[in-house]
């Protein structure tokens, strides 16, 4: 970006042309991003759909040197809020880029971790996860994939940063639970047996006839609606006294166990891994 003797600034407008009359900017329209040359640091606006505004946002931290730039959208999409400065503000623009240049100018030579200097150079500028279903790990930091590929590995990169004071937790945004052998977040939480650890498991409703013992699914003690016990023919009015229900509530129809309690595992719906909850 030119600031002239003039005091008027001059900006790339990626898209369609922006309907705002200020007499102190000057925009410069480019068709798409191929005509862009960022040889100084710039202020970008993205006159775009959505879609393709989101496209362009990726390209442009991924393609382009654009660590020392100001990107402004006219409107919000998906990855407004990780890739941009916000919705541009004709009114506030200058003094927002007076301050940039402040800040700019006390870098020497162009620094080793650009996503770092992106960050610093922007005072409401985060480094925020989103949250997409259709990702093994639900969810990403678009920003550091911009910068070091969407298989680098985040959190030794917070953890380095961190300590060295780059980087400062904000808040917690959400606790996901993840496969101890793919680390996918698609899992799916099943009651098993406790055995062979299938989920082949069917609820039992048995009886305890106390007068013979003799212990059998609760339907074949029902009788005219009435209770009576099929092997000695003893009519149950009252459970605790005639009868009891066994502790034994399930049974798996793979190994034939019977057990009063089934256990909880999460079966990852990626690798097909059983996991312990306590993984």
């Amino acid at each position: 970006m030119d600031i002239h003797d003039n005091n008027r600034i001059s900006m790339y407008v990626i898209g369609n042309d922006i309907p705002i009359n200020c007499q102190d900017l000057d925009f410069i329209y480019v068709n798409n991003l191929d005509e862009l040359t960022l040889d100084s640091p710039s202020v970008i606006i993205l006159a775009l759909e959505p879609k393709k505004q989101n496209q362009a946002l990726l390209s442009l931290h991924q393609d382009f040197p654009l660590w020392n730039s100001q990107v402004y959208v006219l409107q919000e999409s998906t990855l407004t809020e990780y890739l941009s400065d916000g919705i541009f503000d004709p009114f506030k623009i200058t003094e927002q880029w007076k301050q940039h240049q402040s800040k700019l100018s006390l870098i020497e030579e162009e620094p080793t971790d650009k996503l770092l200097a992106w960050l610093w150079l922007g005072l409401d500028r985060r480094l925020l996860p989103l949250c997409q279903s259709e990702k093994r790990e639900l969810y990403y930091y678009p920003l550091l994939h911009c910068y070091f590929g969407e298989d680098y590995e985040p959190y030794h990169y917070f953890q380095l940063e961190e300590k060295r004071g780059y980087l400062e937790k904000l808040n917690t945004v959400d606790k996901i639970r993840l496969c101890s052998s793919c680390h996918s977040g698609h899992l799916n939480y099943i009651e098993t047996c406790p055995d062979c650890k299938s989920a082949n498991i069917e609820e039992i409703l048995s009886l305890h006839c106390f007068t013979c013992g003799h212990v059998g699914k609760e339907q074949r003690f029902v009788k005219q609606d009435k209770l009576q016990c099929p092997n000695c023919f003893t009519k149950l009015r009252h459970i605790g006294v005639d009868y009891d229900r066994p502790l034994e509530r399930y049974q798996c129809r793979d190994c034939q166990l019977s057990f009063s309690e089934s256990v909880v595992r999460v079966r990852c719906l990626s690798c097909f891994h059983m996991n312990e909850t306590s993984e």
